[in-house]
């Protein structure tokens, strides 16, 4: 993955407490997100996820547990550091007690990425 091009980072309030460090890549028109430290208690992968696979979740509710299927490397904790950061850049909003929807604002965030 030495064709990723740094685009981003951001900080993302975890659902309980602390933070999430992330940082968005591009690579051929592609976007990923990585997560890159915790701030708090809590393991997780520092994969760079295809946010492609991330969107195959937006049909219907999205749960922690659906996003974790997204992640080769295996750890609770990604499913729900993974809704931290999407509720950070407003591609999901909540629509009940640990279920979340997609905001609809998936291209209109990716477009200005890439600008």
């Amino acid at each position: 993955m030495s064709d990723l091009v740094h685009v981003k980072k951001g900080y993302a309030p975890k659902l309980r407490s602390g933070f999430i460090k992330y940082d968005i890549y591009e690579s051929f028109g592609e976007i990923f997100v990585a997560m890159v430290y915790n701030y708090q208690k809590g393991t997780h992968s520092t994969e760079a996820v295809s946010l492609a696979s991330i969107a195959k979740c937006f049909n219907g509710v999205v749960t922690s547990r659906l996003l974790y299927n997204v992640f080769v490397c295996k750890s609770n904790n990604n499913g729900s550091f993974l809704i931290a950061i999407l509720l950070k850049e407003k591609l999901i909003e909540r629509c009940g007690r640990h279920k979340y929807r997609s905001t609809n604002s998936l291209d209109t965030w990716q477009s200005a990425l890439k600008n």
